[in-house]
Parts: structure tokens; sequence; C-alpha cells
């Protein structure tokens, strides 16, 4: 999970799966047909729109790849580290599971839709937890506010409560997908506000603290 080429082989797999099924998916409908109700969208259709999730798995790839390159504020002496890597691969896993997951709803395989909106992004949050309070300063991945790019020791202890509330944020995304229906997106809602909005505050208050 640390070297570059496991997000490019997996972004490009993505890829041969998706061309290797794309004659399976229904076919796109007519506006008539939606405009009247003869029929719903399919989860996924042929067209362009298929091929979304591995465009962008390999975007992801591509920016992760680039950035260290031409990041002025890197320090040539650190670099990135490997978590660096461990959290980019991690996102391009997370966006390779929601584009197969679509991919056979669209197929009709026994998927439960839960699944893709709760479950997968609760894992990702667990996984990217463990990791985060290893992040080194950088601009594009971890907490990125104005308090934490200012300071080092903002960042590092930012960090490290991001990386409790990471975890605890998935575990509420996998109660969200327990809840009755009708509370699903508010409990989400909740789950991702604790994983990223609590560090968020949190580095302005360290910062203040330090500056006073």
């Amino acid at each position: 999970m640390t070297r570059p080429v496991v997000g490019l082989v997996t972004a490009l797999a993505l890829l041969v799966v998706t061309a290797l099924v794309y004659g399976s998916l229904p076919e796109p409908l007519t506006a008539e047909a939606l405009l009247y109700g003869e029929a719903t969208a399919p989860t996924m259709q042929r067209g362009a729109g298929a091929f979304l999730g591995p465009v962008l798995a390999l975007g992801i790839w591509v920016v992760l790849w680039l950035f260290p390159r031409v990041d002025p504020w890197r320090d040539p002496r650190k670099g990135y580290g490997p978590t660096y890597w461990i959290v980019g691969n991690l996102a391009i896993l997370v966006m390779t599971s929601v584009q197969l997951l679509m991919l056979g709803l669209a197929l009709g395989w026994p998927v439960d839709a839960t699944l893709l909106a709760l479950v997968v992004p609760g894992l990702f949050f667990l996984a990217v937890g463990s990791y985060l309070p290893t992040v080194p300063v950088n601009s594009l991945l971890g907490v990125r506010t104005p308090w934490t790019l200012r300071d080092e020791r903002v960042w590092q202890k930012t960090h490290t409560l991001a990386g409790w509330t990471f975890v605890l944020g998935g575990v509420i995304l996998f109660a969200a997908a327990a809840v009755p229906e009708l509370y699903r997106p508010m409990v989400a809602l909740v789950g991702v506000f604790v994983a990223g909005g609590v560090p968020a505050l949190y580095s302005f208050v360290v910062w203040r603290r330090m500056a006073e």
C-alpha cells in the first residue's frame, strides 16, 4: 500500500473491468420514458458516465504522483513518507469499491445499496483514521486548514485527534446503516462532521492557544 504502483494497477484494473461488462449494462432510457413514468433510470447505464469511476480513480493517482513534484511547500529533506501513498491508495480503493457496487446494482447482482452509501465510506474512515496521525505536513492530504498549514505543531496535534475522530466517524456511518431509513441521512451527516469537522475546528482552537 505504500507504493504508487498499487493505486495505478487498481485504477487500470477497474477500467478494464468496466470495459468488459459495459456491453451488459442497461440501454439508456429515452427522455419520454422517464418523463411519463414508464420506467426509472438504472443506477448505471451505457454511455460515457459508466467510465466516470475509472477516470476519477486514474485522476486521483495522477494528482498524487504529480503533486510532490510541484508542491512549493515540500521539504526535500523530509519528503512525504509512506503514509502519503497509503492514504492516497486507500482513496483509490474506495473509488474502485463504489464503481464495482454501482456496476453490480446495474447488472442485477444481489448488492445492498446501503453498502454503496454508508459502509464503504465507513471503512475508508476507519482505515484512514489509523494513518492520519503520521501524515506529514502537506497541502493535498489530511486536515488542511489555514492553521494546520501555518504551524507544524498545530498539524501534528490536529492529526492526532483526527485519527480518533475518523475512526469514530466510520463507526457512526456503520450505525447509520442499521437505523431506520428515515434517519440514515442525519446520522451519516453526524458521522462526516465528527470525522472531518471536529478536527478542523480543533485546529483553530489549538492555533489560538499557541498564539497566546
